[in-house]
């Protein structure tokens, strides 16, 4: 069985051209995460709603944590060049697509193949 993982935004920085890909982190650090965010904000939003709303970004991660977060892995995207109209459109209906300030958009590669394997492509 595989460890439940959180997502993590992907963030860019104009200011320095410095691009922070999207990632996952371990459950229970994100759970971590938003205890922290909660005692701030309120609990409106649960952890779990957090994370269907894309996560925290990595740097809200380290503010929160009060340390970078130590399970966060890196996620391979892909360009929606790559993908067929109906693969934007499941990803869309999915809340899966990431539109770039500039235009462009990603999906996760990791979604994207449970998405082929389910559709039989």
């Amino acid at each position: 069985m595989t460890e439940r993982r959180a997502p993590v935004q992907a963030t860019y920085h104009p200011q320095f051209s410095r691009r922070i890909p999207a990632g996952t982190i371990a459950w229970d650090e994100h759970v971590e995460a938003w205890e922290a965010y909660a005692k701030k904000y309120g609990r409106d939003q649960s952890a779990e709603r957090m994370a269907e709303r894309a996560g925290f970004s990595r740097e809200e991660l380290t503010t929160l944590l009060g340390r970078p977060p130590s399970t966060w892995r890196p996620v391979r995207e892909v360009s929606t060049g790559d993908l067929t109209v109906a693969e934007i459109s499941a990803a869309r209906a999915a809340d899966r697509l990431r539109v770039t300030v500039d235009g462009l958009g990603f999906v996760c590669a990791d979604w994207l193949v449970e998405h082929r394997r389910r559709s039989g492509l």
